[in-house]
């Protein structure tokens, strides 16, 4: 999985209940731009107020399974494995300030 633009559009991701998974996210930003801009990728509850808790840093209180990247650098990859154990409807996001209200948005799927 790749991240570049701010305004880049998210994938749909699907995964098995109970079964491991393994995302490698690779911060692209300044491939296609003059800018470049760190990342980051975890897995977090739908809320309403995602956007407000993403910006004053308060969703690293609510990552899924231990599903979260550090942040990195443009050119930069990270790996995180874990186990989605509850079958639902959740968001990968970008956790830094302003990237989920830009776009850094995407539905992460848990089938059981």
């Amino acid at each position: 999985m790749a991240g570049d633009d701010v305004t880049a559009a998210s994938p749909l991701l699907t995964v098995k209940a109970g079964e491991e998974v393994t995302i490698s996210f690779e911060n692209t930003h300044g491939q296609y731009s003059r800018t470049a801009a760190a990342h980051s990728l975890t897995i977090v509850p739908k809320l309403d107020d995602l956007p407000t808790l993403a910006a004053t840093g308060a969703v690293a209180e609510l990552v899924l399974w231990g599903s979260a990247t550090p942040k990195i650098q443009a050119g930069e990859t990270s790996t995180v494995t874990f186990v989605p154990d509850t079958p639902g409807a959740y968001y990968h996001i970008c956790t830094l300030p302003g990237h989920v209200t830009g776009g850094m948005i995407g539905e992460f799927v848990v089938d059981g």
